[in-house]
């Protein structure tokens, strides 16, 4: 009959477990160290075997990593007849359930949670369908998870609170209420060999633990009984929004940029197939028509114009603009913060302001026109602050004009903001008239 070993020392750096329950070596059946969850011992693992001489058991698994004060979980055969357990039972269970055979029990399994990473395990679910967990003791701060073993990684299993009269489905605990007594059914226990109570989170005190096993359903049959349908019939009346606000209610209220203090609702949408040639929300904005073309795509409203429409205030919402075709109207920059300025050297040499700094702006500059009204070609160096690094020069002849333009997203940048533009002109002539273009950017 299998027997949980209490007493024993163990060894990790010399590999020993010694127990004086140890008197042959067929009689080990496993060994746990439930302090790193690993098995250790196990008589049907080659790679987890061992020796015995007398009482002490040299281990085959490499235990050096751990430590002498792990916890083992000991499972041994002393050799005690256990009468064995068979039959049927069936239980009446109106027209539901019928033909319940059940199977041999198991040893309960006891432990203790004092650390926050305490565990108790039980190692063998041979003919263990359930298990009932119990926990009490002079604890505080103790949350607990319920895990299975299915030969290759420890996975969460659900339980249910034993007392509640609505139980609901957790696997873990939550932090216990200090010093309870709680217990939860664990069913059912398939696909895994082992089960444990592993502990998440520990304040003070020992939590003592009971796992109680419950036997196997092997074999079961349900029988579904027809029941009676009703057909229900009548109106729903939803309200809207006039009944006020809260979670039965589709209203919200309006925010602090509206001043009636109104219930609002969403905004329904009406799907129209076609082109919508009139406006398309209702004079009491109720509702909002869809535009829908010809393949179920939805459109996205874009306004032709002609002429152009009135100007919002900054930072208002406006519509998109097209032309007649639906060709998109863009601009490569905000006409509001374009800059434009002409200024007229006349027999000068010396460094002249030709686009004015503005505060806190950078002036990115995409167009130069220069016409040299003189009989002499000069070359015009270009600034973009007084004194400050020359950015280009253009050659213009005598009696003719050049020019420099670029896409505004092309602007030659300003290197720094507060500042303005300069030009030199090489030689003193009559006079050379120079017009700037700029996007002013912060």
């Amino acid at each position: 009959m299998k027997k949980l070993v209490t007493s024993y020392t163990f060894n990790a750096g010399a590999k020993t477990v010694d127990a004086a329950d140890f008197t042959a070596l067929e009689k080990i059946l496993l060994i746990t160290n439930v302090t790193t969850n690993t098995i250790i011992y196990n008589f049907a693992d080659s790679a987890k075997g061992g020796s015995l001489a007398g009482t002490v058991l040299t281990l085959t698994y490499n235990t050096a990593p751990m430590s002498n004060g792990d916890k083992l979980q000991i499972f041994i055969d002393d050799g005690a007849t256990a009468q064995a357990v068979s039959g049927t039972v069936t239980a009446n269970l109106g027209s539901s359930v019928q033909g319940v055979q059940l199977n041999a029990s198991q040893t309960t399994t006891t432990g203790t949670i004092t650390t926050a990473t305490s565990v108790v395990t039980m190692a063998d679910l041979a003919g263990v369908g359930a298990v009932t967990v119990t926990i009490y003791g002079t604890y505080a701060g103790v949350n607990v998870t319920f895990e299975g073993f299915d030969g290759v990684n420890w996975v969460s299993v659900a339980a249910q609170q034993a007392a509640s009269l609505t139980p609901s489905v957790v696997m873990t605990t939550g932090v216990l209420t200090t010093n309870s007594v709680n217990r939860w059914n664990v069913s059912p226990l398939l696909g895994v060999g082992q089960f444990r109570v592993r502990a998440t989170a520990w304040t003070s005190g020992t939590a003592n633990v009971i796992i109680e096993p419950s036997a196997q359903f092997t074999q079961y049959q349900v029988n579904v009984a027809t029941m009676p349908t009703t057909t229900v019939s009548g109106t729903v009346t939803a309200n809207l929004g006039t009944g006020g606000t809260g979670a039965t209610s589709l209203g919200k209220a309006e925010d602090a940029v509206a001043a009636s203090g109104d219930v609002g609702v969403a905004t329904w949408g009406v799907r129209r197939d076609g082109a919508i040639t009139t406006s398309p929300t209702t004079a009491a904005g109720d509702y909002t028509e869809m535009a829908v073309d010809t393949y179920g795509q939805t459109r996205i409203a874009v306004q032709s114009r002609t002429t152009n429409p009135t100007a919002g205030a900054d930072g208002n919402g406006v519509i998109l603009m097209a032309d007649k075709l639906g060709k998109l109207v863009t601009v490569g920059s905000v006409r509001d913060l374009k800059v434009n300025q002409t200024t007229t050297i006349t027999a000068s040499t010396s460094e002249t302001t030709v686009l004015t700094a503005v505060a806190s702006t950078f002036l990115d500059v995409y167009g130069v026109l220069v016409a040299n009204t003189s009989a002499s070609a000069v070359s015009v160096a270009f600034k973009d602050a007084t004194a400050g690094t020359t950015r280009f020069t253009m050659q213009i002849p005598a009696g003719d004009q050049r020019e420099i333009m670029l896409p505004e997203s092309a602007a030659i940048t300003q290197a720094a903001i507060n500042n303005n533009w300069t030009a030199t002109v090489s030689t003193s002539v009559t006079s050379v008239v120079i017009t700037m273009l700029a996007v002013r950017n912060t």
